[in-house]
């Protein structure tokens, strides 16, 4: 009677621990798409942000808003979408001769490199 208590024990502790297991791993598979889903996105937008600095024509700035728009529909986190906001308002304030802006594009720029990774 005691080694059926036993066997029962342990099998039930291996079956609870593998179905934990296999939950467990599912959702972190999960959790690791929509992560690289995020920074794909984000940097996407970002790359198109830096491009306007770089080139500050009506077609790049048109392009960066476009990105930054995919990125708002394609689920990027409100935090980093308002760094990238921030970044590409402060550009754009810049080139329309906002001193102040200017000074604060490098703050925005390394804020948004530095933008933390989301996790959902």
């Amino acid at each position: 009677m005691f080694k059926r208590l036993i066997i029962l024990g342990i099998a039930g502790t291996v079956f609870v621990l593998g179905t934990n297991y296999l939950l467990v791993y599912t959702l972190n598979q999960q959790v690791k798409r929509q992560r690289n889903l995020q920074d794909e996105n984000y940097w996407s937008a970002y790359t198109a942000i830096e491009q306007f600095g770089e080139h500050p024509d009506r077609a790049s700035e048109q392009k960066a808003k476009a990105a930054l728009d995919e990125a708002y529909r394609k689920g990027l986190s409100k935090t980093r979408a308002k760094l990238l906001q921030n970044y590409l308002d402060d550009l754009q304030h810049c080139y329309q001769g906002q001193r102040d802006s200017c000074k604060q594009i490098n703050s925005d720029m390394n804020e948004a490199m530095r933008a933390p990774a989301v996790r959902q």
